[in-house]
This record gives C-alpha cells, sequence and structure tokens, in this order.
C-alpha cells in the first residue's frame, strides 16, 4: 500500500529530527569542553569521527527514505542544501 509506505516514510524521518538536534547540541558542548579543558586529548578525534559518522548516515537515510527528489526538490529545499554542506564540510 503506497499511503502506508508514504506514512512510514513520513514517521521515521519526522522521528529522526528531535534526535539530530541533540545529537547537535552534544557535539557543539564537546567542542565548547574540548576548548576549555584539553584540547590535544585523542579522545575529541574519535567523538569527531562519531558525530561525522553519525551525520553522514543521518543524510544517507534521509535521501533514502525521501528520495533525492523530495529531499533537493521538495519543500524543505534550502534546509537540506544546507544539511548538505555542512556534512560535507
Amino acid at each position: 500500500d503506497i499511503t502506508a509506505e508514504r506514512q512510514k516514510k513520513f514517521y521515521c524521518t519526522r522521528m529522526m529530527e528531535p534526535v539530530s538536534g541533540f545529537i547537535i547540541c552534544v557535539n557543539a558542548l564537546c567542542i565548547g569542553i574540548e576548548l576549555d579543558v584539553d584540547p590535544e586529548w585523542t579522545g575529541w578525534q574519535v567523538m569527531e569521527v562519531l558525530f561525522t559518522c553519525f551525520f553522514i548516515c543521518e543524510l544517507a537515510l534521509k535521501l533514502r527514505l525521501s528520495g533525492f527528489v523530495e529531499t533537493y526538490f521538495g519543500d524543505d529545499l534550502r534546509w537540506n542544501l544546507f544539511d548538505t554542506l555542512i556534512v560535507i564540510l
């Protein structure tokens, strides 16, 4: 059923938003702590790799569930382009 599939995709993508927001806040907190506490600790690099992997997986999941056209030509065009640019950088 196409409607059930669309509802599932919508639910999955909308459920990721609060999770991603939380991870963004944790990432910002880690950056602040890193600069204040011990910037030379190698654990910070590991954490940055983990954050990057999460954001790449989030983007891949969004593309998989919403499709390329909906992601980059739909209603959230500007937000998704910004999100992609941030992940690439």
